[in-house]
């Protein structure tokens, strides 16, 4: 039963990582490489957070 145990959790810690969001350093695609028509978005939400997005038409 210890054995099934240890087997458990090895495999439920191993398997974690993929469940997990690692997102990429910097912006892999861009409106611009795709070559669409976009401007350029800041808005300020309710609780002063600052965003920034692309709006496209």
């Amino acid at each position: 039963m210890k054995l099934l145990g240890i087997f458990t959790l090895v495999l439920a810690l191993t398997g974690c990582s993929s469940m997990l969001f690692y997102p990429e350093q910097g912006v892999p695609f861009t409106p611009d490489k795709a070559r669409l028509q976009y401007q350029d978005v800041n808005l300020t939400a309710a609780d002063g957070t600052r965003l920034h997005g692309w709006w496209l038409p």
